[in-house]
């Protein structure tokens, strides 16, 4: 089968949209899983931590700012939970990653409702590029939602 300089271009066009896919997909698994282990990380800590703090204070001899030390650096894992938002970015993350995992493997299948062997290699191509724009898109204006609900004290109270 000879080449054509459509098809050429066709093949570059989707090996690259290919590869912005994926690059978002495995930024998104990455940075959720990253978001994961530091929420679970931070929660951890701060119950292990109070609970020690009760202990110490109660079955122990040693200084006060001894015993004291675990509460404080729980209370700090809680509020730098609470200030980075861990929880939302996991699972915000991770679901945008899955959605562009099968966005990539709808069109390499060909699904019939967005990439249906009616359309023309092309037409597929832009609709998975338009996708996979979109679910980034997307992503990016739920941060900014969450970024500004979060650092505007009347728009806390107005919701």
């Amino acid at each position: 089968m000879a080449s054509t300089p459509e098809a050429s271009a066709h093949a570059h066009r989707e090996r690259e949209a290919i590869a912005v896919c994926r690059y978002n997909m495995n930024w998104y698994q990455r940075h959720g899983l990253l978001a994961m282990g530091l929420y679970r990380g931070s929660q951890t800590l701060a119950v292990v931590l109070s609970a020690g703090a009760a202990i110490l204070v109660l079955a122990t001899e040693l200084p006060k700012w001894v015993t004291a030390l675990p509460a404080a650096v729980a209370s700090l894992a809680a509020g730098l939970n609470g200030i980075y938002l861990w929880r939302e970015d996991w699972v915000r993350w991770l679901a945008t990653a899955q959605a562009l995992r099968s966005e990539l493997a709808n069109y390499q299948c060909r699904h019939p409702e967005r990439y249906g062997v009616n359309l023309s290699p092309d037409e597929a191509l832009d609709n998975l590029v338009q996708r996979v724009q979109h679910l980034v898109d997307s992503e990016t204006q739920q941060w900014e939602h969450i970024a500004m609900q979060r650092s505007s004290p009347r728009r806390r109270r107005a919701e």
